[in-house]
């Protein structure tokens, strides 16, 4: 049948259906992972899109989380991995900011559920800002939440808002960190899940309510959830008060007591033990847990009791040597009461117990007793094991006993990140941590030039092989397979190169093989050597990238025989071993070769040699000859060549002849063997002051050496006469009895007996003058080389010291010596006028001073001043003045005297009097004192004019100033400037004056119209000055301040009176006077 060709496009079919049947396919999520202690269930095995996985956990868990997921359109699962988690917080420590309404913290984790307090069932704080309740899990955990159940009898507006959950290791709940917020308010109808945003690791959980506003934190029960403790579920025996901690299970029996075989019985039983190898953590639990027991009544204290635990000390081990049973395990971490243990004349056993009187420390009892016990129990078995994303494991039991292994594998394209296999330990958890999967594609293959690929496995994840290789006759230079690995494509791409060796060169005696008939890349040649000849070199060689023969050219070589054997003690002449060569043997000094094989060997045709080797053997001398009375000693341990044999003879006698005999070349000893005769050694030297005792000196006896007097026998008589006749050990000398120097006494001269200070020398002290001698005068050597009891003293207090116009009495400085200080005219004597030598040498008290006298400041008189106001010198002097109106009743100095007084009193200032002021004829007077300062004042009466002053004043010499007069006719007018006189006179106009007294007239015309106007002015003047006295008068009565009136007066002595007198005379102080009676008009 003819076929026809098949045209071209229909190869694109295939292609073109899969691009367009591609989006249709489903995707594929692969597996989802399961958190430890989960299992997981699939609607399909495909695990493509629209699969559910639904999740449960191990009896005895709580799910956490979503309960299914579902593969997604992208090839994802929905959500995250739901855990299995237990509640880890049940009677652990807590604590919290405070308590009201009988909400103690306690209630906060003691298991009851219940969410009504009734007053004494759920926590409850004050309202507080802030409030907190915190429990202590005692370890760290990977916390994923809590479970709070809340207070449905609390005050509706104080339902819980706001709280902060916080996970960390400190105790201080503020430094730990946020596990989750809840800003809205919870339902305190139901229990309210509050995950982590992710689990923490942490030994303290807190919760808080983030208000400063007063709140009240009240809820009944809070659950702690982690994964990482097992349910009671796993544990062998589960009873009411079965619990759990750091994976191991423990059972509170608090039924009647028994013996502690019993209980250990009881536990064994249930394949456990008695309390073992307890720690700080576990006792702590076990002390808090019972305590809860009390508080709920489940432990009824009716008396003290104790709790049996798994340690004990067998009769006769020491009172600290306590070991765990079953195990017989040494005690560790204690946790003994004050006073415990105690049991140590106890003659049986000793068991251990926690006694509730005790805090539920540790206390010794014999094992005879009677208490209450708790069992340990390992969990029953390991639960569902974790598996990532990805990941699938062999074995699909459900159930894993002790030391049941896993291997896990991941899909295909995925790469496993830890390690494969994994066990089932003893406390019920598994090895190591479950190893992830990661997705990993390497993509396409590195491009070579003039090569081809293939995968080998069509796929280009983790895991795939590929392979390159080169067109035509090019080589491939590198690895030709590559796999994809973690990072990539493994290994650097290979290269295709042209590569040839050429032929091998040819070799002598041999020749040159091409194995695989080319020369190219890794093409290999092979040399062979002809008969009798041996390749040196490798045989076997490959050509390498670079063109080359990896190998050198060898070459061939006559046959050899073996190398020989190194000659032991000797050496071997000649080194070339090929057939027909000889070896000579040569022994070293000392050796001789054997006598059975010759010096000489051949290599022979059949590549051995002509003998066996020789050996070898040293020369020995033998054991040397036996010396009467005497003996020998091998030094170096034996006879052979060089070895030395040493002499030596017995008690009594003398070695004569060679000591020391060495073993020959000639295998003989050296010299001849000595002999050992009878012998005793000269008498010894002596020394200066040495005196011999013993008279004859056999071998082995002491020479007895003594000393002349003033000499001491110093060291051992061991000075011993040797077999030999001399003198060996240690022998005496005789020690000069040497006191040293005298002790030097400060001012002091001491006088010795002998030039040399030995045995019985005295020594006199005498004592310089100003000191007095303490102590024993005289002193000597005495056998023990010390001076006899203690140098005397010399005991001076030396000058006293000048003092600042001081005069000391007295020029004696011994001890109990006095002074007497005085000080020079003009100061005075501060401190103690006298001092005295005390012992040991010191002047009793302080030196005193002489200070300058001086006089205290003068005082100044009242109205006066004083010419200085400081301390004055003696001599000096100070006057005193009076102020202005006052004088001086007293001396107007004083001098300050040598005692520093003064010599007169401070004088007194009393004030100018005047007296009564001046009449003046035909004028009325008032004053307002008589003192200095004050003023006089006078009216003329009618009819008559003031001439001169209307007011007067009282000087300071105690005289009044002139008194003006009243006359019949005014005073003559002044030539001023002013235009009008005293407004308290007689006013007359300058002008009006000028023309009354003019006594000249220009014409006499003018004469009457002169008078005529003056008559006039006159009357006008008149008529004023009535009517200006009669308005003043009448202005002036019942007022006494501006006329004086002379009356009695009173003075105020803080009256400063401002007066018409010369400047140096203002602002002087003197009295005011008031006038008592009131000014009487009719006076004028």
């Amino acid at each position: 049948m003819k076929l026809t060709k098949m045209p071209s496009w229909l190869l694109f079919i295939p292609f073109v259906l899969f691009i367009l049947l591609d989006p249709c396919r489903a995707a594929y999520c692969g597996f989802p992972g399961t958190a430890l202690n989960s299992r997981v269930e699939f609607s399909s095995e495909s695990l493509t899109t629209g699969t559910f996985a639904v999740y449960s956990c191990d009896e005895g868990y709580r799910l956490l989380g979503s309960r299914s997921r579902y593969c997604l359109d992208e090839g994802k699962w929905s959500g995250s991995l739901p855990v299995c988690v237990v509640n880890i917080a049940l009677f652990r420590p807590v604590n919290g900011s405070s308590m009201s309404a009988g909400g103690a913290a306690e209630h906060g984790n003691d298991g009851n559920v219940d969410n009504r307090h009734r007053g004494q069932f759920c926590v409850e704080t004050t309202k507080e800002a802030y409030p907190w309740w915190k429990v202590d899990l005692l370890a760290s955990y990977d916390v994923h939440g809590i479970v709070l159940y809340g207070n449905t009898d609390a005050d509706p507006q104080q339902h819980l808002s706001n709280l902060q959950v916080r996970v960390g290791n400190s105790s201080n709940a503020a430094e730990n960190k946020l596990c989750a917020w809840l800003p809205d308010v919870l339902d305190p109808t139901t229990a309210r899940e509050i995950l982590c945003a992710v689990p923490l690791n942490g030994r303290h959980v807190s919760i808080h309510v983030g208000s400063s506003e007063p709140t009240v934190l009240s809820f009944c029960e809070v659950q702690v959830l982690s994964p990482q403790e097992p349910p009671t579920a796993k544990c062998p025996v589960r009873s009411a008060q079965t619990y759990v901690f750091q994976r191991h299970c423990y059972d509170i029996h608090v039924e009647a007591k028994t013996s502690i075989t019993k209980a250990t019985k009881n536990c064994q039983d249930n394949g456990g033990t008695l309390v073992t190898q307890s720690t700080a953590a576990s006792q702590q639990f076990l002390v808090g847990t019972l305590k809860r027991l009390e508080t709920s009544k489940v432990l009824l204290l009716t008396s003290a009791i104790s709790m049996w635990m798994g340690l004990s000390r067998t009769p006769g081990n020491q009172p600290w040597n306590w070991r765990w049973q079953p195990n017989n395990v040494t005690l560790n971490e204690s946790f003994w009461a004050e006073g415990e243990p105690n049991q140590f004349d106890a003659k049986g056993s000793i068991c251990v117990a926690m006694a509730s009187e005790l805090d539920y420390r540790w206390k010794d009892v014999p094992c005879n007793s009677e208490a209450n016990w708790i069992c340990q129990y390992e969990p029953i078995g390991c639960g569902s094991p974790d598996i990532k994303q990805n990941s699938t494991i062999s074995n699909k039991k459900t159930n894993f006993k002790q030391n049941d292994a896993l291997n896990y594998h991941c899909e295909v394209g995925n790469q496993m990140l830890g390690q494969a296999n994994r066990t089932c330990l003893k406390d019920g958890s598994w090895s190591n941590d479950a190893p992830g999967c990661k997705y990993v594609d390497c993509g396409e293959l590195p491009k070579i030039k003039d090569s081809v690929q293939f995968l080998i496995n069509q796929r280009t994840t983790y895991g795939a092989e590929a392979e390159y290789a080169c067109i035509g006759n090019l080589s491939l230079i590198g690895s030709a397979k590559t796999q994809c690995g973690p990072a990539g494509w493994t290994g650097a791409p290979p290269e295709c190169r042209y590569v040839n060796c050429g032929f091998l060169p040819p070799i002598d005696y041999g020749a040159a093989l091409l194995l695989d008939g080319n020369t190219f890349y890794k093409s290999r040649g092979r040399y062979e050597c002809i008969e009798n000849y041996t390749l040196i070199g490798s045989s076997l060689l490959t050509c390498a990238e670079n063109s080359q023969w990896n190998e050198s050219i060898p070459h061939c070589r006559l046959k050899e025989c073996p190398v020989p054997a190194p000659l032991l003690n000797g050496r071997i002449g000649g080194s070339n071993f090929s057939i027909g060569q000889q070896l000579t043997y040569v022994c070293d000094e000392g050796f001789y070769l054997s006598n059975e094989v010759p010096n000489v060997r051949t290599c022979l045709m059949d590549q051995h040699w002509s003998t066996e080797a020789p050996t070898c053997i040293p020369i020995d001398c033998g054991m040397p000859e036996l010396l009467p009375n005497g003996t020998f000693s091998l030094l170096s341990g034996g006879t052979t060549y060089n070895k030395t044999v040493l002499y030596g003879c017995e008690s009594n006698f003398a070695l004569v002849g060679d000591q020391q005999r060495v073993c020959t070349l000639a295998a003989v000893w050296s010299g001849n063997t000595p002999k050992c005769i009878v012998s005793k050694c000269p008498p010894p030297t002596l020394h200066d002051n040495e005196v011999l005792i013993t008279p004859d000196f056999p071998v082995g006896s002491t020479a007895t050496i003594s000393c002349r007097s003033g000499y001491r026998v110093q060291g051992f008589q061991n000075y011993t006469c040797h077999p030999d006749g001399y003198w060996i050990g240690e022998r005496p000398f005789c020690h000069f009895l040497d006191c040293g120097a005298a002790p030097v006494v400060p001012h002091g001269v001491s006088r010795s007996s002998a030039p040399q200070n030995g045995l019985g020398t005295v020594v006199t002290y005498t004592c310089d003058a100003n000191t007095t001698l303490m102590g024993d005068p005289v002193i000597y050597c005495t056998e023990t080389e010390i001076w006899s009891g203690y140098a005397p003293s010399c005991i001076g207090c030396g000058h006293p010291g000048f003092v600042n116009k001081a005069i000391i009495k007295g020029s004696d400085y011994g001890l109990n010596a006095t002074v007497e200080y005085s000080c020079e005219p003009g100061y005075r004597l501060e401190g103690l006028s006298q001092r005295t030598c005390l012992f040991p040498g010191n002047w009793s008290d302080q030196a005193p001073e002489c200070k300058e006298i001086f006089c205290p400041p003068a005082s100044a008189p009242l109205n006066g001043t004083v010419s200085s106001k400081k301390p004055v010198k003696i001599g000096s002097s100070v006057d005193f003045n009076c102020n202005t109106g006052n004088a001086l009743n007293g001396h107007p100095s004083a001098v300050c005297t040598i005692d520093g007084t003064w010599d007169t009193e401070t004088p007194t200032c009393k004030f100018v009097y005047c007296g009564k002021p001046p009449e003046a004829k035909n004028a009325r007077t008032g004053f307002n004192g008589t003192v200095y300062g004050s003023f006089a004042k006078y009216t003329c009466k009618d009819g008559f004019f003031l001439w001169g002053n209307q007011e007067i004043f009282c000087l300071a010499s105690g005289k009044w100033e002139a008194a003006p007069e009243c006359k019949n006719v005014p005073p003559e007018p002044k030539l001023s400037s002013d235009a009008l006189l005293d407004d308290d006179a007689n006013v007359i106009p300058r002008r009006a004056a000028e023309n009354l007294n003019s006594g000249n007239s220009s014409n006499s015309s003018q004469l009457g119209m002169g008078i005529g106007i003056a008559v006039a002015c006159v009357l006008v003047i008149v008529f004023v000055v009535i009517s200006v006295i009669f308005i003043r008068l009448r202005g002036r009565k019942g007022r006494s301040a501006d006329l004086p009136v002379s009356r009695a007066t009173y003075v105020d002595p803080n009256f400063t009176f401002k007066h018409k007198l010369t400047t140096s005379d203002r602002d002087v102080q003197v009295t005011k006077a008031y006038v008592n009676d009131a000014f009487d008009s009719t006076a004028l």
